[in-house]
């Protein structure tokens, strides 16, 4: 052979990895979408192996000649686009990564990679294997917070895919690729998640319904409660019951004596004249002046009766049960007596030994 026939030779796979380039980078620049050229490089390329996209090899080549041009391993993968070529393209960009500083090489020796994997069937490609495997999960998870969502559920099941295939190579045909095959086994890994998800997604909205339901009970409840009257300076609400409340069966027998007084605004008793009290009082109990100015002082400026606890300390036979019914009578109250000495506390606070009856105290009643 002659010098200028191994020119020729030459010239003619120049030729052919131009072509290849220039084809690619066309490809390149009609086909990408926005979101397309925003994911990371490796990811990009799987994402076009999902798509079944044409001519990857050439756009791939077609950016590696932009930083490496003339490379003639780029020419002998791109020419018997066997597996070992693509290994030893992305070996030989990793070293120009390095020497040239250029992280864009590594990545696109990752990309080669992804394009030239047989299946993980042999130990002498597992370790570029699992590199690749690496870079597309780390890829992933950069971007699946702010990317589309049918576009990260492509792309996850791309990268399950690849991770499954060691264990699924069953799955698919030993001739096909890696990449290829990650794209087919993804999809199959994802029903069982989808399954899961869509029950996971029913029980979460049957939990919100009976929330939502609870609440609607609530609010319901509490709308009537705000139709109570609201206790002003002349009355009060001595109970609040929402309606579930109402119709709790355990408090059936302690609202029946009561029940005409719960959620109602009762009126205070308003207070009389405190001087015609006053002048009433000292006519019956001449020597009790000062005790009448105690029991009344609770009651200057007020509207309504409101009387602190009072102590009445005296002889037998002194006036004191009188008295103290006296004052109740003349300030328009109910009077009460209870023996004290034979009383437990069930009349005060409907407990000790009335608890079987559920009675409630005497004050309520």
């Amino acid at each position: 052979m002659t010098t200028s026939d191994d020119s020729d030779d030459f010239d003619l796979n120049r030729t052919v990895e131009d072509d290849a380039a220039s084809t690619g980078a066309a490809a390149v620049s009609s086909d990408l979408e926005k979101q397309l050229e925003k994911l990371p490089r490796l990811l990009r390329y799987a994402r076009l192996t999902c798509e079944g996209g044409e001519r990857i090899q050439e756009r791939l080549v077609a950016e590696i000649n932009e930083l490496c041009p003339g490379l003639s391993r780029t020419q002998v993968w791109m020419t018997t686009q066997s597996p070992a070529a693509g290994l030893e393209l992305a070996a030989e960009l990793d070293r120009r990564a390095v020497t040239q500083d250029e992280p864009t090489l590594r990545s696109l020796s990752d990309c080669v990679r992804l394009c030239s994997l047989p299946l993980p069937c042999s130990a002498d490609v597992f370790e570029d294997y699992r590199r690749v495997g690496k870079a597309l999960i780390a890829g992933f998870r950069k971007i699946c917070r702010n990317a589309d969502t049918e576009l990260c559920a492509e792309l996850e099941e791309f990268v399950f895919g690849w991770a499954a295939l060691p264990a699924c190579s069953d799955l698919v045909s030993r001739h096909a690729s890696a990449a290829t095959s990650a794209a087919r086994v993804g999809p199959i890994m994802a029903v069982h998640r989808l399954m899961a998800a869509k029950v996971a997604l029913r029980r979460k909205l049957k939990e919100e319904e009976e929330r939502r339901k609870h609440r609607d009970t609530q609010t319901v409840s509490a709308d009537r409660l705000q139709d109570t009257p609201p206790a002003s300076e002349h009355s009060v609400v001595v109970a609040r019951l929402s309606e579930p409340q109402m119709k709790n069966t355990k408090l059936k027998e302690v609202l029946g004596p009561v029940k005409g007084i719960v959620n109602v605004a009762l009126p205070l008793v308003l207070a009389p004249p405190l001087h015609i009290v006053r002048s009433a009082l000292l006519f019956e109990f001449p020597y009790a002046a000062e005790v009448i100015d105690f029991a009344l002082a609770d009651l200057v400026g007020r509207a309504t009766v409101r009387v602190g606890p009072l102590l009445f300390v005296g002889e037998p036979g002194g006036g004191k049960s009188r008295f103290a019914r006296r004052l109740g009578e003349l300030l328009g109250v109910n009077v009460w007596r209870t023996d004290a000495s034979r009383a437990d506390g069930a009349a005060f606070g409907g407990t000790d030994r009335r608890w079987y009856s559920a009675e409630p105290c005497h004050f309520l009643r």
